[in-house]
């Protein structure tokens, strides 16, 4: 059992509005604290904890999950048989076969690089959503986890610091390499129409993505497993190897793991400080379209789309970035001013706190069936610092019984 000192106890008490039982047996009341209130790796989050309403066991975890991969995988290859089929209705195969290279992400007039955009988000959304209703959830809960609106906002803010700091970091390469970087020369309306095309296609694809990975998988297993080093670390290493597959991930592989797993930490960090999944679809949107549009890295992506294309002389002769001094320094100050516009005070980009609300979790009505099913498991014990991540003995209460005699022991 963990074992919690008297000032332990009582800041977990607060940031979930739980009674506290002090030594000498009397009771406080916390109040309500942000979402980023200082937290401990070995204290459940509360805003994971929060999300531990309706059919939330691990059962139902697992159900879910397996139910939104069966989804997405199946719905992904329907829409892949159906452009195959479309092209050979069409004569449009050698369109379609381009759309299929490894490098190619969007390109201008061919059509079945944005369809496949499209048809991908499509799938990805109608997963999220069955996931969130076998869990008995309501759809619109995926959206957001604690705080109150300001969704549009903060989708803006976040965009355009991630762009801000692009634009700087490009500044210092430009200054560093000039004759790497080469300027679009057509750029007549024709472009701009797909370039309007290209923004709205990454705006559902990145959309779907969150919604899978931070709106669901985070919501429902965190509530599980409700510490934030554990299912965060987890979800990252997770997303970052779906994109070990693309060519420019593959082109300096050991950086770019490094570099990716950094900027999905700074997701998850501005999505349980805001609490709102527009924070980090805004972040993956302006990210997205800097990598496809707005300045294209080759080698590794075709520059169908680029206005600005960025030939980078370390990759180009075939080298790495890992052993780069300097590659480090602008990762990490790069990272760091990310940070400091969306965290400082003063800063018109300035992500705030969300409120953490105050809410026990609703009875699971589904629970007697899962216990019907894997009732065996359900006097299985796996403890980790005090955390149980199967069932309570007990009924529903604000906080599992696990952590309410942690919190009431007196070590």
């Amino acid at each position: 059992m963990l074992a919690l000192g008297t000032g332990s106890r009582r800041r977990y008490a607060a940031m979930t509005n739980m009674p506290h039982v002090t030594q000498d047996g009397a009771s406080e009341v916390g109040a309500s604290a942000p979402a980023s209130q200082p937290w401990s790796p070995a204290l459940p989050d509360p805003v994971l904890v929060a999300e531990r309403q309706a059919r939330w066991r691990w059962p139902w975890a697992v159900t879910g999950t397996l139910v939104v991969a069966a989804l997405s995988v199946g719905l992904i290859f329907v829409s892949e048989e159906a452009q195959q089929w479309l092209a050979k209705r069409t004569g449009t195969e050698a369109a379609y076969n381009r759309a299929q290279e490894a490098e190619v992400f969007l390109s201008p007039g061919n059509w079945y690089t944005f369809l496949s955009f499209a048809l991908f988000a499509v799938a990805l959304s109608v997963a999220a959503v069955a996931g969130m209703l076998v869990h008995g959830r309501r759809p619109g809960d995926i959206w957001r986890f604690h705080g109150h609106g300001g969704g549009l906002a903060l989708f803006v803010k976040t965009a355009l610091a991630m762009l801000l700091v692009s634009a700087i970091g490009s500044a210092v390469e430009y200054w560093r390499y000039p004759g790497a970087f080469t300027l679009r020369t057509s750029l007549g309306p024709d472009y701009w129409r797909w370039v309007a095309i290209a923004i709205g296609a990454l705006l559902i694809q990145t959309l779907a993505e969150e919604l899978v990975f931070r709106g669901y998988l985070l919501r429902v297993w965190g509530a599980v497993a409700p510490i934030r080093l554990l299912v965060v670390g987890v979800l990252i290493l997770g997303f970052t190897s779906l994109h070990t597959v693309n060519s420019d991930f593959k082109r300096d592989f050991a950086y770019n793991f490094i570099a990716f797993m950094l900027l999905e930490t700074i997701y998850y960090w501005v999505l349980l400080r805001s609490g709102h999944l527009a924070s980090t679809w805004g972040l993956h949107f302006a990210n997205n379209l800097i990598a496809g549009v707005l300045m294209v890295t080759i080698p590794g992506t075709a520059p169908d789309m680029a206005l600005v294309t960025f030939a980078d002389p370390v990759l180009a002769a075939g080298g790495s970035r890992l052993k780069s001094p300097v590659a480090y320094v602008e990762l990490f100050v790069g990272t760091g001013l990310l940070v400091t516009l969306l965290a400082w005070r003063w800063s018109p980009l300035h992500v705030p706190k969300a409120e953490l609300p105050v809410r026990a979790p609703a009875a699971d009505p589904g629970d007697h069936i899962a216990e019907a099913v894997v009732g065996w498991l359900a006097r299985v014990r796996l403890t980790v610092n005090g955390v149980r991540f199967f069932y309570p003995d007990t009924p529903d209460l604000p906080l599992p019984p696990a952590f309410v005699a942690a919190l009431e022991a007196n070590p």
